[in-house]
């Protein structure tokens, strides 16, 4: 009896197939039903130091997307998160990177640090293709509007530029009053660009035919993070002070507050379906609510594996978290128990191994009650209103057109371009 040989072509597109399916992981979403089952499956040791940032971007070939890291030691990293693999390695800033993000296409990658500069790279050639160095002080925060029109940035002095992100060309400066700038983001039409201050003020400028800006009042400490959700009608904030704040995008008005730990709230993030608000603080757990809640109890409060985290992202898919903390470790997170096969990493044994088990830790949740109900809080509640007579308007040259995509959810309640006066 004769063997046939199979031909070496045909033989390594087999073994090819192979590895790719192994690869390819089909990861639930992440919903309000199994959310519970969050578990965090994979820590991976990117880096000496802390981790300050993490990013997800659109990627053709994975269903999951590309996932970007950066900290304290300067370089930004991109992570196969089927494989655990560090794919790329961009080095270009002289100090440490304090934020990244992707265009909406994730064919661009833009990170800004400590050195002062912004540089926009391209992830096809690995090179970058603009250096933006229009701040005197850290970079501190970052963001593309959806559409990816717009890119804005802040520093730790408190300034926000506004540039075309098609040809990087500086369009205006916004003075953000409050001090230093620890977050900014777009609301999903790009009318509305929000600024996290150091003072607990958020600034809020119009970007409409009638520019404006006004100021929203309510956290007692720095204001750590700002996310829109996908609709655009509500504004989170997330603060120092240990709480999650929800402010009525139209009215511009605070309406319900959450106490969620004593430690400082560093980052929130709305899943890419807008069901799901998830947070994580210095105290090291990653706690998610229902986006519709009314009594603030999350549906999920763990601790991660590691040090305090400093960061959260979802995938563009909605099927993986991933956390970042501040003794370098990237944690990726999936909704079910069990977790795929894959090569070890620095941090655990292999990814799809249980980590190991931490001293157990009870997560501190303060029930939440609309306001007003100070008595709710472990810190005052501040009854929002406009720190300023009536919103100011300032000068903005006209901006790019606003290209109407009718299956991307927007907006649909008209924005009011005043407020009323205190």
């Amino acid at each position: 009896m004769r063997l046939k040989i199979l031909p070496l072509a045909l033989l390594i597109m087999i073994v090819s197939a192979i590895i790719a399916r192994a690869q390819s992981f089909d990861y639930p979403q992440i919903t309000p039903q199994n959310t519970q089952s969050l578990t965090q499956f994979a820590a991976l040791q990117l880096q000496r130091g802390s981790l300050d940032s993490v990013a997800f971007g659109v990627d053709p070939s994975s269903a999951h997307g590309v996932l970007a890291s950066a900290g304290q030691d300067g370089v930004v990293r991109l992570v196969d998160v089927n494989t655990g693999a560090v794919t790329m390695e961009l080095g270009g800033h002289l100090e440490s990177v304090t934020r990244v993000q992707f265009n909406p296409e994730g064919t661009r990658l833009v990170s800004g640090g400590r050195d002062t500069n912004i540089i926009i790279w391209d992830l096809a050639a690995r090179t970058p293709v603009t250096w933006l160095q229009g701040h005197s002080s850290p970079v501190t925060a970052l963001a593309y509007s959806r559409d990816g029109v717009l890119l804005a940035s802040g520093d730790i002095d408190g300034t926000v530029i506004l540039y075309n992100a098609t040809d990087s060309a500086e369009i205006a400066r916004l003075e953000n009053y409050g001090g230093a700038v620890r977050d900014i983001a777009f609301s999903p039409d790009r009318s509305l660009l929000a600024a996290a201050s150091e003072d607990g003020t958020i600034w809020v400028w119009g970007l409409g035919n009638e520019p404006y800006v006004t100021a929203l009042s309510g956290h007692p400490a720095p204001v750590t993070a700002l996310t829109f959700s996908p609709d655009g009608t509500r504004l989170i904030s997330a603060g120092w002070d240990g709480t999650l704040r929800q402010w009525d995008v139209r009215t511009q008005t605070q309406f319900m507050a959450i106490g969620v730990t004593d430690a400082p709230v560093i980052d929130a993030v709305f899943s890419p379906d807008g069901t799901l608000l998830a947070a994580v603080s210095l105290d090291g757990w990653l706690r998610v609510w229902r986006a519709d809640t009314t009594d603030g109890i999350p549906v999920l409060a763990q601790r991660g594996y590691g040090a305090p985290m400093s960061a959260l992202t979802f995938n563009p898919a909605g099927t993986l978290i991933a956390t970042a903390g501040t003794d370098g470790i990237l944690g990726l997170w999936i909704a079910t128990s069990a977790a795929p096969p894959v090569p070890a990493s620095a941090v655990g044994g292999p990814l799809g191994e249980p980590l190991p088990e931490e001293p157990p830790a009870e997560p501190r949740t303060t029930p939440v009650a609309p306001l007003p109900s100070p008595e709710a809080m472990a810190v005052p509640i501040i009854p929002t209103k406009s720190v300023l007579p009536s919103p100011t308007p300032f000068i903005l040259p006209t901006l790019p057109p606003v290209a109407v995509n009718p299956s991307a959810p927007v907006n649909p309640t008209p924005l009011s371009p005043t407020l009323a006066p205190r």
